[in-house]
């Protein structure tokens, strides 16, 4: 090439425009040619900034897109900040240069680390391309244009302002899609019967396609579009509150496509039906429409020999986004429903998607290439969902070779933090550790799913030797990701929760690895995240850990968590605002109070001096319950509490006769049982309790809590030499106990307040005034569930029995 740009700047209009058609003429196919062009790109940029005339904008940006083919320049292109200039350039002259740019910014997109656009960094500019697109969708526009445009829309990050574009895309789609619909319409119905159409939301059947043909003629205009608006009711759900209801014909006419062979069509009407059941469809839709969508996806998966055959079998100018991947859209729904994961044990698929990570990956690997890496990821996380459910599931898991790519992943990402700590990491540092985040992450889901099985905390995961690696995961400080972007702080912050989740399983009595986790470390590590954090899902999890720690007899693990957190913190967050971390500090009291009736005691007796009880003007431990009970506005929290006053009944009858004493928590417990408009409406038609009626299923486990109480507020001391065979009422076993410093206390007088309490008789008698035996005999005419009816049962007859025994008297 003899020509240059240097001088360009200096030649009248005809010998630029001769110029740089000889140097495209040159460069395009020809990488010698561009490398020498290297040194001079400025003149290039500075021709789309402040040219006008419209051959030299197109030829500079042609040259510009040549240099995108290649992965190896795109860097390059980068550090040259081309994507501002294309998206200046780009917003003052649409009609010349949008279809050009737009093929360069996803050829970057797709081929680098600025994997997402994030257009509000551009401020004004980012908003008027946004614009820019808005317009090339109302109005007419070429294919490759509208191609382009669509291609581009997944690669820009969600903003509110991108939610402007659904209206004008819906509207060139419905043109579009309509010979498709009349065609499904026509081949699934009679005329007199739309059956198929009507029940399209509802019905597992998938309506028999277009010809194969007429798709293939459709593709190149209909797919881009439907990638588009996939992204699209993604950016819509996190962006706005709003619903969002898919045209039925539209709907019906993607269903087909689930059938179809032809590659695109099939993936992007995926892509669009599982982004609008996930965040969209009704709950009792959702799992007719992912049993849909899963064997289409796992046809797409078993035609792929390789992670690449699927990007080969696309038309070239398809550049999709990783999430758009058939793995990676198999593991969201698994996810998000269990019915997805039992299908695929049923079709014996989990073990294509074990075989994709263990011939993905050996462990003398020393590099991991993206595809691959995201490819392992998904699969992992699949893998999570299945052995998550069922105790036979796990053990299909663990009969593959998952475990190198689990413990090198932790280890991996411990010496990427080290090898960083001094260092603020730059973009290719970043994007390194977001790769390992992310397998690390969904490693750490495999183990969140496995720690659940007893046997395997006995056995595999004892082999593993997690418990260095979990903490020095926990040990990362959240300083050395503090200039990162908050994408990967989140999942940063998203991976230590994980390890806390995993290391609160292997904590419990029964673990093999238990032991090893009672240390200085661990108890340090918890005492930051819930006295220090930042971030309520560590804070959560710490607390997990520690309700877990005390389950059975560990007193080692007591001393060291004595270390971790004071009984005075955790009543300080039982007034947190998150719901959650209330739970968790009340199932920490209601762990404690269930251990032994010493404990029992030990919070009874301790509260009323406690700094708590000063700062929040409780009197005594049973107000303070009250207090939280009587604002409840959680389900969970409301459990927690009621089960501390069940296991305080059953202790002794002692604290029996505190509970009769407190005649405002006697009628909020009452309240608890009064029948709800639910409940009774249900009562009147005598249909069974179902999973879809959450809220129902919840006020029954109120009300069984209630009922327990009563039982055990009823135990008739004469019958025991002890208190202690009283029931604890846990519907659960995962009960643990507390370990902090309590005071002994003095039990040796009663109060002459609640003297006459200390008869089971008199309890009795005062339960039945205040209305608890007609409010459980009326739950129990109406109730179906037959745990509640059986308790229900016990609670009368040990009311009755008490009343029929002062009656004879």
């Amino acid at each position: 090439m003899s020509v240059s740009l240097d001088s360009l700047s200096q030649l009248p209009i005809d010998g630029k425009l001769k110029t740089l058609s000889d140097i495209k003429v040159a460069v395009l196919g020809n990488d010698k040619e561009k490398q020498k062009l290297i040194t001079q790109f400025k003149a290039l940029k500075t021709i789309l900034l402040n040219e006008s005339n419209t051959t030299l904008l197109q030829d500079a940006a042609i040259i510009i897109q040549s240099f995108s083919y290649l992965k190896k320049n795109i860097d390059f292109l980068i550090d040259n900040n081309v994507v501002e200039i294309l998206i200046i350039s780009t917003v003052k002259h649409q009609d010349a240069l949008a279809e050009i740019n737009f093929r360069t910014l996803i050829d970057i997109c797709a081929s680098s680390s600025v994997s997402i656009l994030n257009l509000l960094d551009f401020e004004e500019n980012g908003l008027r391309l946004i614009e820019v697109i808005h317009n090339i969708l109302s109005g007419p526009s070429t294919k490759q244009l509208l191609f382009n445009t669509c291609i581009l829309i997944p690669f820009i990050k969600s903003c509110k302002q991108l939610t402007k574009l659904y209206k004008p895309l819906m509207k060139k789609l419905s043109i579009a899609i309509s010979s498709a619909f009349k065609t499904v319409l026509n081949l699934n119905n009679s005329v007199h019967d739309h059956k198929s159409f009507e029940n399209c939301t509802k019905s597992i059947t998938i309506p028999e396609p277009p010809p194969e043909h007429t798709l293939d003629l459709l593709c190149d205009e209909v797919s881009p579009m439907l990638y588009a608006l996939s992204h699209l009711i993604e950016v819509i759900h996190s962006e706005l509150s709003v619903s969002l209801t898919l045209p039925q014909p539209l709907y019906y006419t993607l269903t087909s496509f689930l059938n179809a062979y032809n590659l695109n069509i099939k993936l992007s009407a995926i892509n669009v039906l599982v982004q609008y059941t996930k965040h969209f469809m009704k709950s009792a839709l959702k799992e007719t429409s992912y049993l849909k969508l899963a064997p289409s996806l796992v046809s797409l998966i078993s035609r792929m020999k390789d992670s690449n055959e699927l990007d080969n079998s696309l038309n070239s100018n398809y550049r999709l986004t990783k999430k758009m991947a058939p793995i990676y859209l198999l593991s969201q729904i698994a996810e998000d429903n269990a019915h997805v994961s039992e299908y695929l044990v049923e079709i014996s698929f989990f073990e294509k998607i074990a075989g994709i990570i263990t011939s993905s990956y050996s462990h003398e690997q020393k590099f991991l290439d993206e595809k691959s890496l995201y490819k392992i990821s998904d699969s992992l996380l699949i893998l999570s969902c299945i052995g998550g459910l069922k105790e036979n599931y796990r053990e299909l898991v663990i009969k593959y070779d998952v475990a190198p790519i689990i413990t090198d992943s932790l280890g991996r990402h411990i010496e990427i933090h080290k090898e960083l700590s001094s260092t603020t990491p730059n973009a290719n540092e970043e994007l390194i550790l977001k790769l390992s985040n992310r397998i690390t992450l969904s490693s750490c889901y495999l183990l969140r799913s496995l720690s659940r099985s007893a046997s395997l905390l006995r056995t595999y995961l004892v082999e593993l030797n997690l418990v260095d690696l979990l903490i020095e995961i926990l040990k990362i400080p959240e300083t050395s990701i503090k200039d990162c972007s908050p994408e990967l702080q989140h999942d940063e912050v998203l991976l230590k929760s994980v390890a806390l989740g995993i290391i609160s399983n292997l904590v419990m009595e029964f673990s093999a690895v238990a032991q090893d986790l009672a240390s200085d470390d661990l108890s340090k590590i918890l005492r930051e995240f819930i006295y220090y954090s930042q971030y309520d899902i560590l804070r959560l999890n710490a607390l997990l850990v520690i309700r877990n720690s005390l389950f059975g007899d560990f007193y080692s693990f007591r001393e060291n968590f004595e270390k971790a957190v004071t009984i005075e913190k955790i009543f300080d967050l039982c007034y947190d605002p998150n719901n959650l971390i209330k739970e968790q500090c009340f199932n920490i009291f209601r762990n404690l109070s269930v251990s032994s009736s010493n404990y029992a005691n030990h919070l009874v007796s301790y509260f009323p001096n406690s700094p708590a009880a000063k700062k929040y003007g409780d009197a005594t431990f049973l107000d303070f319950l009250l207090k939280h009970v009587s604002q409840s506005t959680s389900t969970e929290v409301t459990l927690a509490i009621n089960y501390i006053i069940v296991h305080l009944a059953a202790s002794n009858v002692e604290n029996r006769s505190l509970i009769m004493c407190n005649d405002a928590l006697l009628r909020q417990l009452l309240k608890l049982l009064e029948p709800t408009p639910a409940i009774e409406s249900r009562a009147t038609t005598a249909l069974e309790i179902n999973d879809e009626n959450e809220e129902e299923e919840d006020q029954w486990k109120i009300k069984l809590s209630v009922v327990w109480i009563i039982i055990n507020l009823t135990w008739k001391e004469e019958t025991s030499n002890s208190d202690s065979e009283a029931e604890d009422g846990s519907e659960d076993h995962s009960l643990d106990y507390e370990a902090m410093e309590i005071d002994e206390v003095d039990n040796s007088s009663a109060s002459s307040q609640y003297t006459k309490y200390l008869s089971s008789k008199y309890r009795a008698h005062k339960l039945i005034d205040i209305g608890f035996y007609d409010a459980i005999k009326l739950l129990n005419s109406i109730c179906t569930i037959s745990d509640f009816k059986e308790r229900a049962r016990t609670a009368i007859f040990h009311l009755v029995l008490y009343d029929t025994n002062n009656q004879s008297n």
